[in-house]
């Protein structure tokens, strides 16, 4: 509701009113005893009142209160189906519903506390609601198949089939890791309910009617979300390259998500709904792939990645990508140091241990490099000011480089030339991908045909003068160099002083890459 509205209707604040209805309902839940109960109308309640709470910020509080809602449940045998027990049709209906929407609880729970889902398939024999108005139930046949068109259940039927899927993929990856599955079954799982979902429910669906679309954009954020679960963790690995048939599917489905999460926020049809969208998307995707296009500028959806990012972030357009990336990074970072101080969080001696060697390892390359770039006088974004005052910089002490997140080395062969099952071929670079070999390829063609998934990422010519800023078609920009005085304390400088030995010039361009 709007906070005019509010005010006008009930004579207070939003904030105010929002307090003394939480108030209300705890103390309704507790005269009811919801701790001892065995009513399911108590229990029905009880969700309701996690509905609201669970969304985009979810702290242990929130896990541990929808816990209690899961044992609770299983103790009064919502994880049984209705009809074991001769139940009337109404009450199976309101059963499958409170147990789907917990099970959905449990999933966000988890995703933002974790460490796991804590029901698990297998647990429970709980059908989906079935796809019907409230009003058949009462007839005097009530329904046992699903409808094939749009009905008051279709809904959260979509998001309960999607958030069954998500459930086992996350015990998929522990399989995956323990060499008992395989990836490529993993992914094709997920494709397959993508293409069940959206031929089951698409046609279904009329965007012209504003809950209807609401579902169409939830399907997508869900099955899609999918892909970015069981991927992800592949897209960065310093010692391992990710196929580019695979990153071309993630950074597909991550760019598929932020626009629908935009959509979904955008829309004027869809604003009612907007309180209750943190709980389907938290732009995880977003960061994902803002850290793969500052990395590879030249991606082809760069463009498209870019433009969901200036919303998502709310980076001041005229920017270049390079700018807008460092200003996103740089705040992350500070407020995670803030972070970091307030919960007094500690690493671990293995991780201390690594970053320690790895801290040594760059500083050396640093010394190396640095006279090179010096004397070469130029860089992407800082060779000018390198070249002007190059004393000035050497005596500046020496931040920490990236790991493996600046743009490649240009000692590779082409995207169009090399094999796109594998990872573009990088001179004395990466090793093949350890866990990514058993990947069934003939199985893949199946299901992403080599027409559609060709692992062809990069635009051909790039410019790479449109990512740092220079030629930049926008507002003029001031590039100007920070001093010596104001790099002192920087330990973030992705791209600023490039190998200078290993630049080429670009075929049909007048910059160095």
């Amino acid at each position: 509701m709007d906070e005019n509205l509010i005010m006008q209707t009930f004579g207070t604040s939003k904030a105010a009113l929002i307090d003394s209805l939480r108030s209300g309902t705890e103390m309704a839940l507790a005269k009811a005893n919801f701790l001892r109960t065995t009513r399911v109308d108590v229990m029905q309640a009880f969700v309701m009142y996690l509905i609201p709470l669970v969304r985009a910020e979810v702290s242990r509080a929130h896990s541990a209160l929808v816990g209690t809602a899961i044992r609770l449940a299983e103790c009064m045998g919502l994880h049984r189906d209705g009809t074991f027990y001769s139940m009337s049709p109404v009450e199976v209906h309101v059963r499958r519903l409170v147990w789907h929407q917990l099970c959905f609880l449990d999933l966000r729970t988890c995703e933002a506390t974790g460490p796991r889902p804590q029901i698990r398939p297998g647990d429970y024999d709980t059908r989906f609601p079935l796809n019907v108005d409230d009003s058949d139930l009462l007839a005097d046949e009530a329904p046992t198949q699903d409808k094939s068109y749009w009905t008051d259940a279709t809904l959260i039927r979509i998001r309960a089939e999607y958030v069954e899927l998500r459930r086992s993929l996350w015990f998929d990856i522990v399989q995956i890791d323990k060499k008992k599955k395989t990836l490529t079954s993993a992914v094709i799982k997920v494709q397959k309910t993508w293409n069940t979902l959206t031929g089951k429910y698409f046609t279904m669906i009329d965007d012209s009617i504003p809950v209807q679309l609401l579902a169409k954009h939830v399907l997508t954020l869900g099955v899609q979300g999918c892909f970015l679960q069981v991927l992800h963790r592949y897209l960065f690995s310093a010692a391992q390259r990710m196929p580019d048939r695979l990153r071309q599917l993630l950074i597909e489905a991550g760019l598929m998500q932020m626009e629908h999460a935009i959509a979904l926020e955008m829309t004027p049809e869809l604003a009612k709904w907007a309180w209750y969208k943190g709980a389907f998307n938290q732009y995880h995707s977003a960061l994902l792939l803002m850290v793969e296009v500052y990395a590879y500028p030249m991606r082809k959806d760069a463009p498209r990645i870019w433009k969901c990012l200036d919303y998502i972030f709310d980076i001041p357009s005229h920017l270049s990508p390079k700018q807008k990336a460092e200003l996103v990074i740089t705040d992350l970072r500070d407020r995670m140091e803030v972070y970091h101080q307030m919960r007094k969080l500690k690493a671990t001696t293995q991780m201390e241990e690594r970053v320690g060697s790895l801290n040594a390892s760059s500083l050396r390359g640093w010394d190396a490099e640095r006279p090179s770039a010096a004397g070469a006088g130029a860089g992407a974004g800082a060779g000018a000011a390198t070249a002007a005052a190059p004393t000035a910089v050497s005596d500046v002490p020496a931040p920490l480089l990236p790991l493996d997140f600046s743009p490649p080395p240009i000692e590779r062969t082409d995207s169009t030339t090399s094999n796109s099952r594998h990872g573009s071929v990088v001179t004395g670079g990466d090793v093949v991908m350890q866990g990514l070999e058993d990947i069934d390829w003939a199985e893949w063609d199946k299901y992403f045909p080599i027409e559609q998934n060709t692992g062809e990422l990069n635009v051909s010519d790039f410019d790479f003068a449109k990512f740092t800023g220079g030629g930049f078609s926008g507002p003029t920009i001031d590039l100007a160099m920070p001093s010596a005085q104001d790099l002192a304390d920087v330990n973030f400088t992705p791209t600023f002083y490039p190998n200078m030995s290993q630049t080429v010039r670009m075929p049909g361009g007048s910059g160095r890459y």
